[in-house]
């Protein structure tokens, strides 16, 4: 972390930890995980003065929590659209893409009120929640890409308009 000089002063611990809050949060780390919230500051080390700005480095270790899904991993999602090519749907930072080759094969996808229904009266549609099973996991952007399934048992719609 680096803390300009003008941050240096009798509260330096207090502005280190609120940068690293600011930061650190809403960001992705390493190995496809976001961080969402800095739990505890194990420690920050001696900081060490920048010869060419003057600026002040520290090293911090710190634990936080992540959301990091991994591949065969079942979530609850919401579905924020659905087209031709299938259902999209977003769990915190990750987008994911249910293509419709990924929707059983009882389920059509309908133009006009832009659902995937089945001959039994099942609708999937906007707000709706979707129970997935990850099947592939990239990096996007400042967040994540996941393709997912809902042809297995005890996947597919759990809840309608955001309700269980």
């Amino acid at each position: 972390m680096i803390i300009q000089p003008k941050e240096c002063g009798p509260h330096l611990r207090q502005t280190i930890e609120n940068k690293l809050h600011r930061e650190v949060q809403g960001t992705m780390g390493v190995n496809f995980c976001h961080i969402v919230a800095v739990k505890n500051i194990d420690k920050i080390g001696k900081g060490k003065i920048q010869d060419e700005t003057g600026c002040a480095s520290f090293t911090i270790k710190y634990t936080a929590f992540v959301f990091r899904p991994i591949k065969n991993q079942v979530v609850d999602t919401i579905v924020n659209g659905i087209t031709g090519d299938g259902i999209f749907c977003q769990i915190g930072p990750a987008e994911i893409l249910v293509g419709k080759e990924s929707v059983p094969e009882e389920f059509t996808f309908d133009e006009p009120t832009k659902t995937f229904s089945s001959h039994n009266g099942y609708r999937i549609q906007k707000g709706d929640i979707l129970r997935v099973k990850i099947e592939g996991i990239s990096p996007s952007g400042i967040g994540m890409f996941a393709t997912a399934t809902i042809k297995d048992d005890f996947l597919g719609a759990i809840g309608m308009d955001g309700k269980w």
